[in-house]
């Protein structure tokens, strides 16, 4: 994922590592993607399991809720999200759906702390090929790398 807004950021994952590069702090972190398919990230790989992971419940407004804000044909739906166990990364998660593709369009998630990150998907494609290296991060050179503790935290 590439990020513009607040700030440039380029998060890369293969599966099993993350980076996570700051241009503006001139740092990278590297880690495992620890936590479970429940995470945000391996969430939007595939590999999360709503009903096991998550108690679920249907909103009536998009992605940016407003007390006011009422359902109206052909408004996306929002799923909110919370995760069943401990150690997801996130205290609650919400999804905005397309009522008539049923694509995810929008995600929105609160971490322990309290940040919100939300994202936006657009000009979505699917059954495309990608290369694997889209999934592979080299640390440009002169940048630090920090290094999170765990499985799979080394970085290229």
């Amino acid at each position: 994922m590439e990020y513009t807004e607040p700030e440039k950021q380029l998060i890369v994952a293969d599966g099993s590592r993350l980076w996570v590069y700051t241009p503006r702090l001139n740092q990278v972190i590297a880690g495992g993607m620890a936590g479970g398919p429940s995470t945000p990230f391996l969430f939007l790989a595939g590999k999360g399991d709503l009903r096991k992971s998550f108690e679920l419940k249907v909103e009536e407004y998009g992605l940016l809720p407003r007390p006011d804000a009422v359902w109206k044909a052909g408004q996306p739906h929002r799923l909110s999200l919370r995760p069943r166990g401990a150690g997801a990364g996130f205290a609650r998660m919400w999804l905005e759906v397309d009522p008539q593709s049923f694509q995810i369009t929008g995600l929105e998630y609160a971490d322990p702390l309290g940040n919100l990150s939300r994202m936006r998907f657009m000009q979505i494609r699917e059954g495309g090929e990608l290369p694997a290296s889209l999934f592979q991060f080299q640390v440009p050179d002169g940048v630090e790398v920090l290094r999170l503790p765990g499985a799979g935290s080394q970085g290229r």
